[in-house]
């Protein structure tokens, strides 16, 4: 099987939020062949040979998310194998990838709560008896 290679070849990078589903979006596995570039997305232009990781950071700037929240996904799946080449992973001149963002767990505590976090431990407020001098 011959590795696909390329040099200076446009993908197109499209940020996506949640479940969304732009109708632009390629359903199946196989990437567009289109030089046509999407509605909302960002192009870039990379060598087969790039790792997935190197493309992660290279789209810090077009969602503002760090590497390791970037989902990147190719039609139906979600190229995952960072140390892997994108000619590898399948991703063709034209491609259009879809861009998700993991969203960080916020969490957002009660003020009414009976529970406190105090030195490195969770202990019930109850129990603190606090005294003023």
């Amino acid at each position: 099987m011959d590795l696909l290679t390329y040099e200076n070849a446009s993908i197109f990078i499209q940020c996506v939020e949640g479940a969304e589903e732009p109708e632009s979006t390629v359903k199946s596995s196989r990437p567009s062949r289109s030089r046509r570039k999407a509605k909302g997305s960002h192009e870039l232009k990379v060598s087969s040979q790039i790792t997935l990781k190197e493309l992660k950071v290279m789209t810090m700037n077009i969602c503002g998310a760090p590497p390791m929240d970037q989902h990147l996904i190719l039609g139906d799946h979600e190229l995952e194998d960072s140390s892997q080449n994108i000619g590898a992973l399948g991703v063709f001149p034209g491609a259009i990838l879809r861009l998700k963002q993991s969203v960080p767990q916020i969490v957002f505590t009660d003020i009414n709560s009976n529970i406190k976090h105090v030195s490195g431990r969770l202990t019930n407020v109850r129990n603190l008896e606090l005294r003023s001098h």
